[in-house]
């Protein structure tokens, strides 16, 4: 395999504010955080993708490490 492009980005003052309170969340709180921290990711990726003038097309796969909420 070959890494072609790479970043690495802080997360929103609001989304450090939203997982540090996921602990005590209930279980469709933590569903609702998972899809749209999902959707928050694939923006990142899209933005990313325009900035470094990347064809989605050509993409095999896009890897992240993803947020833990318990340990």
């Amino acid at each position: 395999w070959e890494l072609l492009q790479a970043d690495t980005l802080p997360l929103s003052s609001a989304w450090q504010t939203q997982l540090r309170a996921l602990p005590a969340a209930s279980g469709f709180d933590l569903s609702r955080a998972h899809a749209a921290f999902g959707r928050y990711l694939g923006s990142l990726v899209l933005e990313f993708c325009e900035i470094h003038g990347i064809d989605l097309k050509q993409i095999d796969l896009i890897a992240s490490h993803g947020h833990t909420v318990f340990r």
